[in-house]
């Protein structure tokens, strides 16, 4: 009898399939029953095993499913404020998707994919890939629409409180000088110098000459201005001894001038004496005429740097030894420009030197021009080199005293690039600090690297028949497209 071979075999599945035959096969032995899951049953006619006559046969299938992403659970991460800190997903298969082998999330951000957890801003895709469990298939990027999540720039709240100075007065009297000193506690004073009232003896000397009887009062207007007071010279009160008189006085005598400012405690009194003579006098008088000079004044400043201590004007030519007072101003400004407060911003300044009149000499002023240099600064650029594929790592500048504006020139050796470079390989990158008021500009340059990316390159070759074409084997996840050889 002719020798007869079935063959039963099983697919991946998770359904079982029973066929029953209840017919006589013409010359076909039936069997008892056969499992074909990865089986093969050789029947031999003639054996015990095969029998005449009628039987059944039954063959089970199990087919196994494929992964999608109904069969999982995505939870995104709740605190999506950026805080320094990976934001991690969960995926987890689904109560009625028992038999799923081991899951493994993957992050994207747009195609690139991600090492790990992203901790930066920006929006992200989450794919996962599934080892072949008991009953599943294994899977590779399985992702929904909604997988995604966007972690928020870090947000911050600035609570700015602005507090506007008042003026408030109090005042101190020194002889025939009157101060008024600010008080006020709120912000900043932008007083450059506390308002002062000098009370000035009346010019008249004789009783019977024509100058005025009446003191004057030096810095008035000023005062007033700062204090918002109204004091003028009807508010001069004049004493003979201390008797208070109706009218500023003219007869022979020995007087005082008085000038009083504030009400209460906050109050401050200004006294000049003099005397007015008579022309029943008789004297004897000396007349000593002096000449005085004129000095041949001269001022010299040398320069310096914006952050340098400030260099200490000097005078020449002060040949009465008279007291020395410096002003100073912009080199192009108005001469009313002058003020006691020594420059530091970098520029072109002058400096004015007045010397007072002393028993010898007269009052005299001289000027001279100088300069204050832009400082130096000693940037530093820093880059970490990345791997082929990733994304590209920001250089950053310290070192940046002035806070100049920065410019970024890439270079591959000698040659200059158009942009951030992308191929593996070594560069260069230059940083270039623009100037400011203040400090000159500068530049520094970094080496790096862009490592090449690693691959994990699959193969796969499907068997064939004997006698058959031989097959070829084929590469996956040949990323940099490199030659193959087997």
């Amino acid at each position: 009898m002719e020798k007869r071979r079935i063959v039963r075999s099983a697919v991946s599945g998770c359904v079982s399939l029973a066929m029953i035959a209840n017919s006589t096969l013409a010359s076909v032995p039936m069997v008892n029953t056969v499992n074909a899951v990865d089986t093969v049953k050789i029947i031999n006619p003639g054996t015990d095993e095969a029998k005449t006559g009628t039987g059944t046969m039954q063959i089970s299938l199990k087919i196994k499913k494929t992964p999608t992403a109904d069969d999982f659970t995505f939870t995104a991460p709740t605190a999506l404020m950026y805080d320094g800190t990976p934001k991690k997903v969960t995926v987890t298969a689904k109560e009625e998707s028992e038999g799923m082998g081991t899951v493994t999330v993957e992050y994207y951000q747009g195609e690139t994919k991600l090492d790990s957890a992203p901790s930066a801003a920006g929006t992200y895709t989450v794919k996962v890939n599934t080892a072949e469990g008991d009953e599943y298939k294994a899977g590779t990027g399985i992702t929904a629409e909604s997988w995604t999540y966007t972690i928020a720039p870090l947000s911050k709240t600035m609570t700015i409180t602005l507090s506007i100075h008042g003026h408030e007065f109090g005042y101190t009297a020194d002889g025939a000088k009157i101060t008024a000193n600010c008080t006020g506690e709120i912000g900043t004073c932008n007083l450059e110098s506390n308002p002062v009232l000098t009370l000035v003896a009346p010019v008249k000397k004789k009783d019977t000459d024509s100058l005025s009887a009446e003191a004057t009062i030096d810095g008035l207007e000023a005062f007033n201005e700062a204090t918002k007071n109204n004091v003028s010279a009807d508010d001069i009160e004049y004493y003979s001894r201390t008797t208070k008189l109706d009218a500023a006085p003219t007869a022979e005598g020995d007087y005082t001038a008085k000038l009083t400012v504030g009400t209460g405690e906050n109050q401050a009194t200004a006294f000049v004496d003099y005397s007015i003579g008579t022309t029943t006098q008789s004297q004897s008088m000396t007349i000593s005429l002096l000449i005085k000079e004129t000095p041949d004044l001269k001022v010299s400043l040398d320069n310096w740097n914006f952050g340098d201590t400030a260099k200490t004007p000097s005078v020449t030519g002060n040949a009465g030894n008279g007291t020395v007072s410096y002003l100073y101003k912009a080199k192009d400004a108005e001469d009313s420009t002058y003020k006691d407060t020594v420059p530091t911003a970098a520029g072109e300044y002058t400096v004015k030197a007045s010397v007072a009149e002393t028993d010898t000499h007269k009052a005299a002023e001289a000027t001279a021009d100088f300069s204050i240099g832009k400082a130096n600064i000693t940037p530093v650029v820093s880059l970490e080199g990345w791997t082929y594929g990733t994304r590209s790592n920001t250089p950053y500048v310290t070192g940046n005293t002035g806070s100049g504006e920065v410019t970024y020139t890439w270079y591959k050796g000698t040659e200059k690039l158009t942009g951030i470079p992308a191929a593996a390989g070594t560069y260069r990158v230059v940083a270039a600090v623009a100037e400011t008021d203040n400090y000159n500009a500068g530049s520094a340059s970094k080496e790096f690297t862009i490592a090449k990316a690693d691959i994990t390159p699959a193969v796969s070759l499907e068997g064939w028949t004997y006698g058959e074409t031989a097959k070829d084997p084929s590469v996956t996840k040949n990323s940099g497209n490199g030659a193959v050889t087997y």
